[in-house]
This record gives structure tokens, sequence and C-alpha cells, in this order.
């Protein structure tokens, strides 16, 4: 007699993992809609970053342009060419730190989509893992009931 009292105590606590289970996998769905949309979002902020980077190298232009005007007019403007010198340099050294941003920011972006590819490659096991999950439950169950 004891025997079929713990077949349906095991049943009832695999019925109750597969609950857990089921409640995990939804958990997991919802992080992966997550994972997505912030992976949307930092896609975008990429785009405006590279745009913000262009507009930046086009005033570099500009302003190179501009300390060649400033030379031409050298003579009349002695001291204010001095500051203006200063200026450029400190110029220059931010558009160096600028650009090896803009490099760092290109690195993280090809490790954030590394990191989807794998995220993405985890949520086909798990969805894998789920279905034969349920398999397995649909077998326990009609055990269950042969028995």
């Amino acid at each position: 007699m004891s025997d079929p009292i713990v077949y349906c105590l095991l049943f009832i606590v695999y019925c109750l993992l597969f609950i857990v289970y089921c409640l995990l996998f939804i958990v997991y769905c919802l992080l992966f809609i997550v994972y997505c949309l912030l992976f949307i979002v930092y896609c975008l902020l990429f785009i405006v970053y590279c745009l913000l980077f262009i507009v930046y190298c086009l005033l570099f232009i500009v302003y190179c342009l501009l300390f060649i005007v400033y030379c031409l007019l050298f003579i009349v403007y002695c001291l204010l060419f001095i500051v203006y010198c200063l200026l450029f340099i400190v110029y220059c050294l931010l558009f160096i730190v600028y650009c090896l941003l803009f490099i760092v920011y290109c690195l993280l972006f090809i490790v954030y989509c590394l990191l989807f590819i794998v995220y993405c490659l985890l949520f086909i096991v798990y969805c894998l893992l789920f279905i034969v999950y349920c398999l397995l439950f649909i077998v326990y169950c009609l055990l269950f009931i042969v028995y």
C-alpha cells in the first residue's frame, strides 16, 4: 500500500517542479525581451554616437581651416594668436581623447553584440530544455495514468 502513496507523492512533487520550471521559463522570456529592448537602445545610442563623431570631425576640419585663416592674420593679432594656438592644442588633445573614446565605444559595441549572440544561443538552449522537460512531464503523466 505504501508504494502507490509514494508514487502519488512523487507525482505531486514532479507537478510542483514543473510549475516552478514553467514560471522560471516565463521569467526567462521576460528577461530576454528586456535584453532585446536594451540591445535596441544600445544600437540607437551607438548610431547617435557615430553621428556625433562625424559632427565632431567636421567641426575639427572647420577648426583647422579657421586656424589657417588665423595664421594669416598673425601680424595683426600676435597676442591672440598665442592664445589661439593653446586652444588649438587643447582642441587637438580633446580630439585625440574623443577618438580613443570612440574606439573604446566601438569595442564595447562589438562585445555587446557578442554577448547578445551568446544570450540568444542560451535562450534557444533554454527553450529546447523546456520542450524536453514538457515531453518528460507528458511521459510521466502517461505513466501515472497507466500505473
